[in-house]
């Protein structure tokens, strides 16, 4: 896949800008701690399920058929979106953030990149990863205010 929004949403270019919002957001911890567990966590989710469940890609030939499911772009831009949305508290940032993961999911179908239940599970992981980036980040943020108030 060659298209500008395939290569926006590789894994780890979402990975990467994952550690730049971690990294821009360094003084407030609990929101980089966010950024930094969320879309890698998903990455890791998915490369585990994809070893335990080879499932063969809609095209015929690609160069990792074995690896559909579940949707690795999916279920990173999913975390990092959702994560995003978390972290800002506008009321128009989860429509926004649900509108890029339906985008990124209707052009993995459509590529034939990933069958639709794959992308569905990859916004699974990536939804139970932000929750997972935002509990551990209220969680530093309780951890600092405790050792403050020492």
């Amino acid at each position: 896949m060659t298209s500008v929004v395939g290569l926006a949403c590789r894994p780890s270019a979402v990975v990467g800008a994952s550690a730049l919002g971690a990294f821009a957001l360094r003084d407030r911890p609990d929101d980089a701690v966010a950024f930094a567990v969320s879309a890698p966590l998903a990455l890791v989710v998915c490369d585990v399920l994809k070893r335990l469940e080879p499932e063969h890609r809609p095209r015929l030939f690609d160069r990792h058929p074995e690896q559909s499911f579940p949707s690795s772009h999916s279920a990173c831009v999913a975390a990092f979106a959702l994560t995003a949305a978390g972290r800002n508290g506008a009321w128009w940032a989860l429509p926004l953030a649900a509108g890029v993961v339906f985008a990124i999911n209707a052009q993995r179908v459509l590529h034939r990149e990933h069958w639709p239940h794959d992308v569905i599970v990859g916004d699974l992981i990536g939804i139970g990863c932000a929750v997972a980036g935002a509990a551990i980040g209220r969680f530093v943020r309780r951890r600092r205010a405790t050792l403050r108030s020492r």
